[in-house]
């Protein structure tokens, strides 16, 4: 596979928002998973642990694969609880993109505040998602409100919910402005997008005047994407974890407009005390970053890495030195649902080593 084809995005936002529970419908959606899970259950995929299972809520920060219409897509289900948040922040240099779930019912709290400035100190881009719309349909305008005025203008939705609570409509691959929605109209929020994406291209700024709205999204791709790694644009989605409403419009954002690994901006790792920024093109030697370490009572010790710099053949021993001890790599492997998959090395997928 390609790397063009690979997402890593971080799902964070503050507690019971519901981001295991769409990170389990995601999986279900794509077919990952033939059983959707539950959190009141404890079955569900990334929520495995005994502490979670007993609270109900995530304690560590978990990865699971996903494929979709010839993307892999790496994401990382975390923590909310505040006195947890470091266990979320130290996710941050293993993707390029930052998904702050919201819930539809919900105020935003200062752990929602604080990942989203971090997200921003780090140069992620962006996304937020507004969660469980089916149950909350009369909050969601303030809530689009609120998140403008506390994120910025910047925050546009790229969709918008129907009057039927089953239903996202598409405002920005397919508009289709006889579609009513909860509120505002498909063509108005289409417009609104396309006006803050084509402030990046001067001549696309041009061909649009004269087309009107008529720009394609294949026309929009480079400017989206420099517009998400500026934080110029952040996209708002609508989606139900419970009914799946709006998940395949999430899926197809997550897959067509968010970054892959050479579009986001480039990783920050540390040299000898100081911050460098890592050059993805070059093959001169490995470079990975190992952003969580865990102890598995089968497996033993586990540590979660990407790859921002790749030379090594498909199965080799490894050793990584350290200024505390050697470590020698044994396997590769991506987890994907339950199953722990053997993989090729592919530049930045999310892997783990024991």
């Amino acid at each position: 596979m390609s790397q063009h084809e690979i997402r890593n995005i971080a799902f964070v936002g503050q507690t019971g928002t519901g981001k295991t529970s769409l990170v389990e419908r995601l999986l279900f959606e794509s077919h990952a998973i033939n059983n959707l899970g539950h959190v009141e259950d404890g079955d569900t995929i990334t929520d495995f642990d005994d502490q979670s299972i007993h609270y109900q809520h995530s304690v560590e920060a978990t990865p699971v694969t996903l494929s979709w219409h010839n993307h892999q897509m790496n994401f990382i289900d975390t923590p909310g609880q505040a006195e947890l948040l470091g266990r979320t922040l130290s996710i941050f240099p293993a993707v390029e993109t930052s998904a702050l779930v919201l819930d539809a019912g919900s105020s935003i709290n200062q752990v929602s505040e604080r990942l989203f400035q971090f997200a921003k100190d780090q140069k992620k881009c962006q996304m937020v998602i507004i969660n469980k719309i089916d149950q909350h349909p009369d909050k969601l305008l303030a809530l689009l409100e609120e998140i403008e005025q506390r994120f910025g203008a910047q925050c546009l939705p790229i969709n918008l919910p129907s009057q039927k609570p089953a239903e996202v409509i598409d405002c920005y691959f397919e508009p289709n402005p006889e579609q009513t929605t909860l509120f505002s109209g498909v063509d108005e929020a289409h417009e609104l997008l396309v006006d803050q994406v084509v402030e990046m291209d001067e001549s696309l700024m041009e061909l649009y005047l004269e087309q009107g709205s008529e720009l394609t999204p294949e026309q929009l791709h480079d400017p989206f994407e420099k517009a998400l790694r500026t934080g110029h644009v952040v996209p708002v989605c609508f989606v139900s974890s419970d009914t799946g409403a709006g998940c395949e419009l999430l899926l197809r954002t997550l897959a067509e407009i968010m970054p892959m690994p050479d579009e986001g901006n480039p990783p920050m790792l540390e040299k000898n005390g100081q911050q460098v920024a890592i050059d993805c093109d070059k093959r001169d030697h490995t470079v990975a970053h190992v952003y969580k370490v865990n102890v598995d009572p089968y497996m033993g010790k586990l540590a979660m890495y990407v790859f921002s710099r790749v030379k090594l053949p498909r199965v080799v021993s490894y050793s990584l030195v350290t200024a505390v001890k050697r470590l020698k790599l044994v396997t590769y492997i991506t987890c994907r649902a339950r199953n722990v998959m053997r993989s090729p090395l592919l530049k930045r997928v999310i892997c783990a080593y024991w």
